[in-house]
């Protein structure tokens, strides 16, 4: 069982109530933490093709290619994953103590619905897996396939196919309001805002579950409260939003191509201290940004490992390569391949332990009262390793949006389980 913090809600320096407190720390140094340790696999995120129809001006990966030919992955590239992560299940049916468990994959481009043929297959791997793991125990494993995508593609066969697979999909569309336009062109240079937000409305008409992903780069940041509640204006106020940073390009886009993008190093202390304040203030409103995924982590215990990449997920290139995330693809951090026949991604401990030293108690937050519910939204190796220097430090500048924010967020936490008990909206 992965080893966790229980979340340190009785060192929070404001004054919240103890009769709130203390049945909350007693009930998470009870919750059963997730199952999967270090080299007990889960949750694949595939490269599944690195062919991509947008144009996006900071985009990481040069405009989803990571530097490469266009090209989308092999099917038996997915079956061998899948395999791999089944029998890695195996191993929990007699051990585990929880009831239920996701066994999941996750579909990254480029376009990741450009290899439609490639998510389709990957669906029925994962049901495949769950009909097989669920005859051999008493755990219940759930299927759930998360899609990356821009959104412009929800037509025809691939509408037709979210619409009947929407209870095991989760999609994540790439939309950043106002100023969408400015960042996110097309193939030929042209506005793409109109397309998502008829391909968002379109998923939301036939009840699929979709989060937006929104970037703010330096320049828009301190408008974020306008562009949220244009958001929310367009798909409704439950709309779930996670915002994101504008990171540094990864090694293998840099030595292959020009990086476009716009670096963190414009985000400055006071425009982070306003995005913080502002973004805090619309949580409290009720606004749904970022609460889910830090509503998960309180539940769970928190985590000792501040990020999962190499630890218990993983990523698979299109040519089969595993690396621990999408953000470190290169040869320095290749952890294998997925046609080995003796595939064992923890032997390699130059990388493993570059992750397994990241734990909460051993960077400069860890003092933090939200040091094991940190969003990988604040704190990120990758941002860290390529854009600071220093695989281990920490952004002082995120931390200072982080801090403002995640109060917010456990505050809605607490009123959130004093109207609902049992969490049953999250």
């Amino acid at each position: 069982m992965i080893q966790t913090y229980p979340f340190k809600v009785y060192s929070l320096e404001r004054n919240y109530s103890k009769n709130l407190l203390k049945p909350i720390i007693k009930e998470l140094k009870n919750e059963k933490s997730p199952v999967i340790s270090p080299g007990r696999y889960y949750l694949p995120l595939f490269i599944g093709t690195t062919n991509c129809n947008f144009r996006c001006k900071y985009c990481y990966a040069y405009q989803g290619s990571y530097g490469d030919i266009p090209f989308n992955m092999d099917k038996r590239i997915i079956k061998n994953s899948i395999d791999f992560i089944t029998k890695k299940m195996k191993t929990l049916v007699k051990k585990s103590e929880k009831k239920e468990i996701e066994l999941g994959a996750v579909f990254f481009g480029g376009e990741a619905l450009l290899n439609f043929e490639g998510v389709k297959y990957l669906t029925e791997k994962i049901k495949q897996a769950v009909d097989y793991l669920n005859k051999l125990g008493k755990i219940k494993f759930k299927p759930l396939v998360i899609i990356n995508t821009n959104g412009s593609l929800f037509f025809g066969k691939i509408l037709e196919f979210v619409k009947e697979n929407k209870d095991i999909l989760e999609l994540v569309v790439s939309f950043d309001g106002l100023h969408h336009d400015k960042y996110r062109l097309s193939a030929q240079n042209k506005p793409t805002s109109d397309r998502v937000i008829e391909g968002i409305m379109k998923i939301k008409n036939i009840g699929a579950k979709f989060t937006i992903g929104c970037c703010e780069p330096p320049e828009e940041i301190e408008n974020v409260d306008h562009n949220i509640k244009y958001i929310t204006q367009l798909f409704g106020k439950n709309t779930e939003i996670n915002l994101a940073f504008i990171r540094g390009a990864i090694h293998s886009v840099k030595t292959k191509t020009r990086y476009p993008g716009i670096l963190e190093s414009q985000y400055t202390n006071n425009s982070l201290r306003i995005f913080g304040e502002k973004v805090a203030t619309l949580i409290k409103k009720g606004y749904i940004i970022f609460t889910k995924r830090f509503f998960n982590r309180i539940k769970e215990g928190g985590y000792l490992w501040r990020c999962p990449a190499a630890l218990y997920e993983f990523c698979v290139y299109t040519n089969g390569n595993i690396y621990p995330c999408h953000n470190f693809i290169s040869d320095e951090f290749k952890l294998g391949n997925i046609f080995e026949t003796t595939l064992d991604l923890f032997t390699n401990k130059k990388i493993i332990n570059k992750f397994l030293k990241r734990s909460v108690n051993k960077i400069s937050c860890k003092n933090c009262v939200f040091q094991t519910v940190c969003l990988s939204s604040f704190d990120c190796p990758s941002h860290s390793y390529y854009d600071l220097g220093d695989f281990n430090r920490v952004d002082e500048r995120t931390c200072i949006a982080a801090k403002i924010i995640m109060e917010a967020l456990f505050e809605r936490f607490l009123d959130e389980k004093v109207m609902n008990e049992k969490y049953e909206n999250y």
